[in-house]
């Protein structure tokens, strides 16, 4: 690739990150806009430790302190900014944003037009695009996917081979994995745990220290909470009028 062709330059300036590997600030080379904001010939981005880790092509960034390296890669019209970080075998690519402290390592991949921020760690071969957006401390790691309009947030952990998806919520300190899916506009919050093959969808909220398992679905308008089980092959469709509507978390 010829300069001409380039997007962007190293300064010189320099830093060295906490696992030894030494990084470059960038400076633009060409104006052109992207789904963050404006970059103008001449403005310093964030850094790189090689030209592998932020493509040339396309209208992808990195601003203010935000890094890749190690073998991350960084394309279309993604953009990084704030203290984020990309690293290990990790991608994005389409039009995410990662930005805040959030971290995004392993062989994850990010793409659509999905957000990660706060100080939300992404890992391992999870998957997260569409409208999704993933912040607070929560975590997403091994095989798990998070996608359409869905949000994970506070210390809430997805993982195994699970699927959130939908205008679903998972917050709290709950946790869901295995190979069960939340969707439609279910919550799921406090210390409650969904796993197996189980199934949470429609309007229905799982909190407390409740947890459902195996082949169990929660659907409708239905509550469970408490220290409650729900597990085998049952059904919980149940409006219990006499709950509080949803908080507005």
């Amino acid at each position: 690739m010829t300069n001409t062709k380039k997007k962007y330059e190293f300064t010189g300036e320099t830093k060295i990150m906490p696992t030894g590997e030494t990084v470059y600030r960038i400076r633009a080379l060409r104006s052109f806009d992207t789904i963050h904001k404006p970059v103008k010939a001449g403005d310093l981005g964030g850094w790189v430790q090689s030209e592998s880790n932020l493509s040339h092509e396309g209208e992808c960034w990195l601003f203010d302190e935000a890094t890749g390296y190690q073998d991350s890669h960084r394309s279309g019209e993604s953009v990084g900014y704030g203290n984020s970080q990309q690293y290990e075998n990790s991608q994005q690519f389409g039009s995410s944003q990662q930005y805040e402290n959030s971290r995004q390592y392993g062989s994850s991949r990010q793409y659509g037009k999905s957000q990660q921020s706060g100080n939300s760690r992404q890992s391992d071969n999870s998957l997260q695009y569409g409208d999704s957006q993933q912040f607070g401390s929560s975590q997403q790691y091994e095989n798990s996917q998070q996608y359409g309009a869905s949000r994970q947030y506070g210390k809430s952990q997805q993982s195994g081979n699970s699927r959130q998806y939908g205008n679903s919520r998972q917050y709290d300190k709950s946790w869901q994995y295995d190979n069960s899916e939340q969707f439609d506009y279910s919550w799921q919050y406090d210390n409650s745990q969904q796993y197996g093959y189980s199934r949470q969808y429609g309007n229905s909220e799982q909190f407390g220290d409740s947890r459902q398992y195996d082949n169990s679905w929660q659907y409708g308008y239905s509550r469970q909470y408490g220290k409650s089980q729900q597990f085998g092959y049952s059904q919980n469709p149940t409006y219990n009028t006499d709950l509080p509507e949803k908080g507005d978390k």
